[in-house]
């Protein structure tokens, strides 16, 4: 890590297909973002946006944030690494995560289960993969799966985690750490977290990157950003892996409303048991000026690549694409 001040952009911008890539990404990089990061969760996938980022910018760093070690056997994960790391060299950075219950299992049809082993598991194959090395199923065993043409630089690995287990892998084998849907406040504990799996493997805390995925809308405090804000939480705090997050964390009284109406059915409830208070814990929304200072706010405490995720209230899609471009200007570095 150099000390050049990073600042990221989540890419496709919400509404925007990748044919749109190219004025998004240089505008990007002319106003000063460092990084440009994906997302995978029900659209698309987290390679196809920075294969297309790659061809369009000159600059920007490129990292999946995340793709998840159940969905993507080890194999496949190292050979899409390497077609990014090819498209953009010294450029792109493997997120790596276990994702959640509802997207390995109900959608995926695979089993989560020991997600810190399986996210370990994933990294130590895949570097073995991407230095060039037989890929072995066990440690200590002779591998089998080989890439025809590894990178000849290493591929940095970061790892993305709730948890104190998760947060301790990250320290102990990763190069990075990316988190998200927490408060300033909380950026400390995790972060602790972090630095006690570093020392406990015997790595400077220090050396290890903090990438953290803010959503983030300056059209103000209205009734439809505050509606916008509710579906986007929902999807994440009825989510098993996020509830026990936001319990350790210290929110759970802010969710079990929430939490009770989701499970009785009533979904229009769960949205409207969603408290002002909760929203700006986790989703950065007001003025302009207001989100500026709780990036900053989160700096502050320890992140050191904010990456901004821009949606919008606005129902007219047109509108609200107009805005959300707005949006990356107004919050620009």
């Amino acid at each position: 890590m150099n000390g050049e001040r990073r600042y990221g952009l989540t890419v496709p911008l919400h509404a925007h297909r990748l044919g749109e890539m190219g004025a998004v990404v240089r505008e990007a990089e002319e106003l000063g973002y460092t990084d440009l990061w994906s997302a995978e969760t029900s659209g698309l996938d987290g390679f196809s946006p920075l294969i297309h980022a790659a061809a369009l910018s000159q600059r920007a760093r490129l990292g999946t944030a995340i793709v998840s070690s159940f969905t993507r056997g080890p194999a496949l994960l190292a050979m899409s690494a390497a077609a990014c790391e090819e498209a953009a060299p010294g450029r792109f950075v493997l997120g790596i995560g276990s994702s959640t219950e509802v997207i390995v299992e109900r959608w995926n049809g695979v089993r989560f289960q020991r997600p810190v082993s399986s996210v370990r598991e994933a990294v130590r194959r895949v570097r073995q993969a991407l230095a060039g090395e037989r890929m072995s199923l066990h440690d200590g065993e002779k591998g089998a799966f080989k890439l025809d043409a590894a990178p000849p630089k290493p591929v940095p690995v970061y790892i993305a985690a709730l948890r104190a287990g998760m947060l301790r892998l990250a320290g102990e084998v990763a190069d990075g750490v990316i988190i998200n849907f927490l408060p300033p406040s909380a950026v400390p504990t995790v972060l602790a977290e972090v630095r006690r799996g570093a020392e406990t493997a015997g790595r400077d805390p220090d050396a290890i990157d903090v990438v953290a995925r803010h959503m983030v809308c300056d059209e103000g405090w209205t009734d439809e950003t505050r509606l916008a804000a509710r579906f986007i939480l929902a999807v994440y705090v009825t989510a098993p892996v996020y509830e026990s997050f936001l319990r350790w964390i210290g929110f759970g009284e802010l969710i079990d409303p929430v939490l009770a109406a989701w499970r009785a059915g009533d979904r229009r409830a769960a949205l409207e048991a969603m408290s002002d208070e909760l929203i700006h814990a986790l989703i950065i929304a007001g003025d302009t000026e207001y989100c500026r200072r709780r990036v900053a706010e989160y700096v502050d405490a320890g992140v050191r690549v904010p990456c901004l995720a821009p949606f919008s209230g606005i129902a007219d899609v047109p509108e609200r694409r107009r805005s959300i471009r707005d949006t990356v200007r107004r919050l620009a570095p």
